[in-house]
């Protein structure tokens, strides 16, 4: 055999081998595409709507959202255990304890309300007893709780004792005083630094708004 006709025999085998290798390259290529393009579509119609992130505010905050189900949290929107002043709580949004079973924020009804999901037991902080339209919840520059309506009206307001002096600091890297915690036993608190002194200060607030 000629030496050029081993060149193109050899070169044939190559130029086959190239389709071969091609053909299995492109096959594991559409493998990786369609499974990427299903976990894609698994999480949209999964994970993603049952743990979509909430809007507060017209701030997306997906990144500290939990939606608990499957756990003693289950049907309760958990968004971290603090809350930053002037930062709406829609209906059916609570802070969940990130021990234990606590859950504190505006029920679906618009009723302010803790509770020990272990328990049972709750407490009232508002109850819309008239159903009105409460929009949401928010806490106030100055400290105070408001429950605001559809129309904007403050439907129910509760000031911070004798504390006058409550304004913005930059307390903590995510959350600016002042801001609420709700506690792994269950006490809620709200944060803020002094004025005069520039201590920090932390009150329960069932004592602070006498409730």
């Amino acid at each position: 055999m000629y030496p050029e006709n081993n060149f193109a025999s050899a070169h044939g085998r190559a130029r086959r081998h190239r389709i071969v290798f091609a053909v299995l390259f492109g096959c594991v290529g559409v493998t990786v595409f369609i499974l990427s393009q299903c976990s894609v579509s698994g999480l949209r119609k999964g994970t993603a709507a049952a743990h979509s992130p909430i809007d507060v505010d017209g701030t997306s905050i997906s990144n500290i959202y939990r939606n608990l189900w499957g756990s003693q949290f289950q049907g309760y929107n958990c968004i971290n255990e603090r809350w930053n002043h002037q930062t709406k709580m829609y209906k059916n949004t609570f802070l969940c304890s990130t021990k234990n079973s606590y859950v504190w924020g505006l029920s679906k009804k618009g009723n302010l309300v803790w509770k020990d999901l272990s328990t049972g037991e709750r407490r009232m902080y508002y109850e819309n007893i008239y159903n009105h339209q409460a929009n949401y919840f928010w806490l106030t520059l100055d400290g105070k709780f408001q429950i605001i309506g559809d129309n904007g009206e403050v439907l129910w307001q509760k000031k911070p004792g004798n504390y006058n002096d409550i304004g913005y600091h930059q307390c903590l890297a995510k959350f600016a005083c002042p801001y609420l915690h709700l506690h792994p036993d269950g006490v809620i608190v709200l944060n803020w630094i002094d004025a005069a002194t520039g201590s920090w200060i932390t009150k329960n607030i069932n004592k602070l708004y006498g409730i």
